[in-house]
């Protein structure tokens, strides 16, 4: 899905028209192998510009956000300093529709050096930022060089524009065109054929021509009329040549915070009722925020991913050894059958001779008394054979009260690594990964870092906290460490601790800072309610949540994060709820 649009990029265009033209490139940095940093002196102030061809965030603006360089610069890197630093920029173009940039770089000193231009193509996985002679509009270098049957990209070869093909070009394009492609898509939504076959123009864009034409952004092409559509046409081609912009954020509420989903270059329309627009003074701070947002969520999507994924492993190879471990169980429970198969030998050594594969004897064992076959080692003696079934016993007996309690650890192992697969599911923030990370390293699940690196998360994630009108307080753990943070620190004897029955999920703990003995009845069912809200059962109808005061919990000693036992409890069935009476504070009082 397109994003960094024509309009956008001619929004770009203009303010750094008006801010760089004249300016002076000082250096090159390069924060990762598809982006390059530019600090340009321009009128007694310097800006920061960024180029980068992200496969999927393509973009172009200044930028005030602070980004990482190597510390020592790539060949690369300096082959672009070689030929961008110290240069001029004398002209800023667009060619097209496509959301292409020429910058022309001029030497202070003519004739000092080869005139260059620096080329961006932001066209999402076919985005590339090229170096380019002027005079022989030869590439010199470029940051991608995919193999391409139409078009060949490689250092000493001809510069040619992009081309893309299936789109209709507003610039171009005459209205029977438009028709026609109208007529093909009647059944789709007005607002997705633009965005989907009309070239360079994002969602939002989309439905602000819809609102500018004065349609309803929900409309179908095949709803409107030839007037109508002859309106869509006129609008369409009078925003490509329009120099007024309002640079505009689409806002969503998510997990308490207005988070970035979209931009555009006018004023969006046709908004859901948790969204909303922001405007602001410039594009490239509507740019530079956007994509923060984006990135930071990709980075936490392949955090949260990778996390899962090394998770999922680990509960599978613990099922797996649960597995063995009953199957050693059941052979540990024949230790006594085996006892017997040594008593009843022993009463027959005379019966058997060395070299018998098996010998039948009378089964004293049996209410009947009928015969049993014993397989026997035949390189063994007759007395060999019976301390060879009396050494299985014993191994068996053994063996039982091991395996027991290797059973008992790996149930343990896998409730909680399953408790955790939930916190990764429900996580809102990095912060909370790095936690849980950071967590599954420490308690060996997860391999630790090098001495040279660190584990610990960045950030301090703290437990979720709500409270009622009348100040009631309610905790909520996120990982395994704060659940036992609220066990063993947070909480009091007398304040009433909750969690889902059997099932992985929150702990959740409701302050009792008078030491009430008994707490009003609609406070323990907001627990309830809190704790199966915030577990694997949130989906299902009603939940079983136990309760109990917190000084009947103790967290046992080597147990696993977030693993506790409770002396007692008493059971409410609840339907997993957030109730409107919680209110989420920044932290607990």
């Amino acid at each position: 899905m397109i994003d960094f649009d024509f309009p956008i990029m001619k929004c770009v265009c203009q303010e750094l028209e008006g801010l760089l033209l004249g300016g002076i490139i000082r250096n090159v940095y390069q924060p990762d192998n598809e982006t390059l940093l530019l600090p340009i002196r321009c009128a007694q102030r310097t800006y920061h510009l960024l180029l980068s061809a992200h496969f999927r965030y393509p973009r172009l603006h200044l930028t005030e956000r602070a980004w990482p360089h190597p510390p020592t610069p790539s060949s690369f890197c300096m082959l672009f300093r070689k030929h961008l630093r110290g240069t001029r920029i004398s002209q800023i173009l667009y060619p097209s529709a496509l959301p292409v940039i020429h910058f022309h770089l001029t030497p202070l000193r003519e004739g000092e050096r080869e005139e260059v231009m620096l080329i961006g193509e932001f066209v999402e996985k076919y985005s590339n930022i090229f170096l380019v002679g002027k005079r022989s509009g030869l590439i010199i270098e470029s940051v991608k060089h995919p193999p391409s049957p139409f078009r060949q990209i490689a250092p000493q070869l001809p510069y040619q524009d992009p081309t893309i093909q299936g789109y209709l070009h507003p610039q171009h394009a005459s209205y029977r065109e438009f028709i026609a492609l109208c007529q093909e898509r009647r059944a789709l939504p007005m607002w997705k054929l633009l965005h989907r076959h009309v070239l360079g123009l994002n969602q939002w864009t989309a439905r602000a021509l819809l609102v500018q034409s004065g349609l309803s952004t929900t409309v179908t092409v095949d709803t409107l009329s030839s007037e109508q559509l002859q309106q869509v046409f006129v609008t369409l081609q009078s925003m490509y040549q329009s120099e007024q912009y309002t640079p505009s954020l689409v806002l969503q509420h998510q997990a308490e915070q207005w988070i970035p989903i979209g931009m555009s270059a006018f004023s969006p329309a046709g908004l859901d009722r948790v969204q909303k627009t922001q405007t602001l003074s410039s594009i490239s701070e509507v740019l530079d925020r956007y994509y923060a947002s984006r990135l930071q969520d990709q980075s936490f999507r392949q955090k949260q991913h990778a996390l899962k994924q090394g998770l999922g492993k680990q509960i599978r190879k613990l099922k797996k050894r649960s597995q063995t471990f009953q199957q050693n169980l059941q052979e540990a429970g024949k230790a006594e059958y085996y006892l017997h198969l040594g008593e009843l030998l022993k009463g027959h050594l005379g019966e058997i001779q060395k070299g018998q594969d098996r010998v039948e004897v009378i089964n004293y064992y049996d209410p009947e008394l009928r015969p049993i076959l014993i397989p026997l080692e035949p390189t063994l003696s007759p007395r060999e054979n019976v301390e060879r079934y009396v050494k299985k016993y014993q191994k068996g007996v053994k063996g039982r009260a091991t395996t027991h309690r290797l059973i008992q650890q790996t149930e343990e192992q896998l409730y909680y690594l399953q408790e955790v697969l939930y916190y990764i599911e429900q996580s809102e923030e990095e912060a909370e990964l790095e936690a849980l990370e950071y967590e599954l390293r420490q308690q060996g699940f997860l391999p630790k870092l090098s001495s040279s690196s660190t584990s610990k998360p960045r950030q301090i994630s703290t437990p979720r906290c709500f409270r009622t009108a009348d100040q009631w307080e309610f905790l909520v753990g996120k990982n395994g460490r704060q659940n036992d943070l609220l066990v063993t620190q947070i909480g009091k004897g007398d304040d009433i601790w909750f969690h889902v029955r059997d099932r992985p999920g929150a702990h959740v703990l409701l302050r009792n800072p008078q030491r009430l003995s008994s707490l009003p009845a609609h406070l323990l069912q907001l627990g309830a309610q809190l704790a199966a809200y915030f577990s694997s059962a949130r989906r299902e109808g009603k939940v079983e949540v136990g309760y109990t005061p917190l000084k009947f919990v103790r967290k046992p000693k080597g147990a696993p994060p977030g693993t506790v036992y409770c002396q007692q409890w008493q059971t409410l069935r609840v339907p997993p709820h957030l109730s409107k009476e919680l209110h989420l504070i920044a932290s607990p009082t």
